[in-house]
């Protein structure tokens, strides 16, 4: 039982770097979020299980509304 916390947190970070609404966003948070995750398991074995908590907060200060995200999507969830 578990093991879907796990899925599942890593699936809303997905969302939440990719920007809400953003098929095309999500897609891409996914790569990263795999490419750094796979890049720090390879040379910083220790920093690997931070690497989606780092990723989301650097996003979420740069980018409120993710990488895609838009102000429609805003205004379509109020």
């Amino acid at each position: 039982p578990d093991i879907a916390v796990t899925f599942v947190l890593e699936a809303f970070a997905v969302v939440i770097i990719g920007g809400f609404g953003s098929v095309l966003g999500s897609l891409v948070a996914a790569l990263v979020l795999g490419l750094v995750h796979a890049f720090l398991v390879a040379h910083l074995p220790s920093l690997a299980e931070f690497s989606l908590y780092f990723l989301m907060i650097v996003v979420l200060v740069l980018r409120p509304r993710g990488l895609f995200g838009s102000r429609v999507a805003e205004a379509r969830s109020a």
